[in-house]
């Protein structure tokens, strides 16, 4: 195996690390809610443990970012690595659910010093189609990822709820790998703009997060609303709910490993079109499907349009930023990503509350294509933007 094979599966498995925030401790949510039901708001605290880690990646990943400028790429990554894997496996020896947020806590930090470093250690690293290509299997690898440690954490979840907290053991495998493989990248001299602190062009930067995040909240919708939606309304079990889910995040990932042909027939204004339309068109499917075969095909069309975003957002914002400031650009990206994560089931509440599941998944679906529409109709002065950049 070549060094730069090597290099290029590090980088992939740092950033595949980072999915498994909470998808291995998923199943045994109910499990960890009994074994600590003598505690005071035990269904509360539970529940947080699976939503604790994006929260932390929200505030921790513009830190990460910071560092990896000021410090360097590769030392952020091992210091992200260890984290991790303390972190992660906490859960496994803690004794009261107080405990095991703590290491939640602690584990979204290190997710966030993970996504950034992996970013912006790819786009460092790597230039033209192979960036782009690369950009593109980070993205399948990232939602391929979570199939398999869901699948793996409810495997051992047969064992007991402690038992998924050792996958996060992983890290400390990659760590090793990463210690021997990764070096740091060279950054050339910064121009006197650059030290200034005028590097960054944060208002273009702004549109392009505020775009990810509207992106990514849509999108985890899906896994927050969807198994109510399925259960209730198809009377579908908890098993096929969870192989409908993973058969749209398998869509994603197929989408990721074409998005490097993709990037080659469409601009980033074009790519976030199609991205845009395909998810309201999706929506639009699922909310109107009368059998449960219409509401998968739907369900795997948002998996298609869902694969785009995440290369295409980093691949744009690699494009516009430079390597000394790079680190503090993909912070941000870090964390409207892990915000739209986050606040999904909150914003969806209240529509949640007064409409059926169809109708709101038909009022997303129309929402998304007038965000198609809006991004359309921009599209020609976002990309004479970026060529301005990219210069």
């Amino acid at each position: 195996m070549s060094k730069p094979l090597i290099l290029k599966i590090t980088v992939l498995l740092i950033s595949t690390l980072t999915i498994m925030a909470g998808t291995p401790v998923s199943p045994v949510l109910p499990k960890i809610a009994v074994g600590f039901a003598g505690e005071a708001n035990a269904e509360l605290l539970s529940r947080l443990v699976l939503t604790m880690p994006a929260l932390f990646t929200v505030f921790g990943a513009p830190l990460a970012g910071i560092i990896a400028d000021r410090y360097g790429r590769k030392p952020l990554a091992l210091a992200s690595l260890a984290l991790y894997a303390v972190a992660g496996t906490s859960g496994f020896f803690a004794d009261t659910l107080q405990q095991i947020l703590l290491g939640r806590a602690l584990l979204g930090l290190a997710v966030g010093g993970c996504t950034t470093s992996a970013m912006a250690l790819i786009t460092d690293y790597y230039q033209g189609d192979e960036r782009v290509r690369l950009l593109g299997i980070q993205g399948a690898c990232i939602t391929g990822g979570g199939v398999l440690f869901i699948g793996l954490g409810g495997f051992l979840a047969e064992l007991g709820w402690r038992f998924p907290f050792l996958l996060y053991l992983a890290g400390a495998l990659v760590l090793g790998l990463a210690a021997l493989v990764l070096h740091e990248p060279e950054r050339p001299a910064q121009t006197l703009e650059e030290k200034a602190g005028n590097g960054l062009p944060f208002g273009f930067l702004a549109v392009i997060y505020g775009i990810a995040l509207v992106g990514n909240t849509c999108f985890f919708t899906v896994p927050v609303q969807m198994p109510f939606y399925l259960q209730g309304d198809f009377a579908v079990g908890g098993i096929g709910t969870g192989l409908i889910l993973a058969l749209a995040t398998l869509f994603a990932s197929a989408t990721g490993f074409q998005y490097g042909r993709i990037r080659h027939r469409l601009s980033y204004g074009g790519i976030l079109t199609l991205m845009f339309a395909l998810m309201g068109c999706s929506y639009l499917v699922v909310g109107f499907a009368t059998t449960l075969w219409v509401l998968v095909a739907g369900l795997c069309l948002s998996g298609v349009a869902a694969g785009m975003l995440f290369p295409c957002v980093n691949n744009w914002v690699s494009d516009i930023t430079s390597r000394h400031n790079r680190g503090r650009a993909f912070g941000v990206v870090g964390t409207s990503l892990y915000l739209g994560q986050f606040i999904a089931p909150v914003v969806t509440a209240p529509l949640i509350a007064r409409f059926p599941y169809g109708p709101f998944f038909a009022m997303l679906g129309a929402f998304l294509l007038v965000m198609a529409v809006t991004v359309r109709l921009a599209a020609g002065a976002l990309d004479r933007h970026t060529r301005r950049l990219a210069t």
